[in-house]
């Protein structure tokens, strides 16, 4: 068990392997040549982060840290992970689609940063979010909304008001809970053709 802002794989680590996430959340993150980071993904329960590792050549330069409450992660050592998915091949399917998934989310986040500006990016973020939360409600800081999103703090913090405007969200001044009202017009801010 992770507890909150614990790092579980620091960026650059040779161990690598397959991690699954068995409860809670975990910040997949990447580091800057500065020293800053950046959230790549946020991982719930039952979703596993290592695939790409299972090949010699490629090298993690991701981080692992448990977000949220405390979370538990098992590691499966690259060979382990061979010998189970070979003699289970519906495992073998299931590492296949999961990574054809990840692929077609990555594709998508390329063209969002390509072609959305943060206040769209950031619409899109709340809205994916709210879709994975029964009661919509997201516990995040502005700094980690800008994490997600590609930004600095104060620009959330100057977006969020407007949204609240619009009747798309709700939250408390200083408060840590955001409440999406309207998850699908998130979704679709800056997708409206002229």
């Amino acid at each position: 068990m992770y507890p909150p802002g614990r790092q579980i794989l620091a960026p650059g680590h040779p161990g690598g392997g397959v991690f699954a996430v068995v409860e809670g959340e975990v910040r997949v993150y990447r580091l800057s040549a500065e020293g800053e980071d950046a959230t790549v993904a946020v991982l719930t329960a039952g979703e596993i982060f290592g695939l790409a590792f299972l090949s010699p050549a490629v090298e993690s330069r991701s981080g692992l840290e448990a977000a949220g409450d405390s979370c538990v992660v098992y590691r499966f050592a690259p060979d382990r992970f061979r010998r189970f998915v070979l003699s289970h091949p519906g495992a073998a399917r299931s590492a296949l689609e999961l990574m054809a998934e990840r692929l077609a989310e990555i594709t998508e986040r390329v063209a969002e940063l390509s072609l959305f500006d943060v206040t769209a990016r950031l619409a899109h973020e709340l809205g994916r979010l709210a879709l994975t939360r029964r009661d919509g409600l997201i516990a995040a800081t502005h700094g980690e909304l800008a994490q997600r999103v590609g930004t600095m703090r104060d620009r959330v913090t100057r977006i969020l008001p407007r949204y609240r405007r619009l009747g798309l969200i709700e939250y408390r001044r200083h408060g840590r809970t955001i409440r999406v009202l309207d998850a699908e017009r998130l979704l679709n801010w800056g997708n409206e053709v002229a």
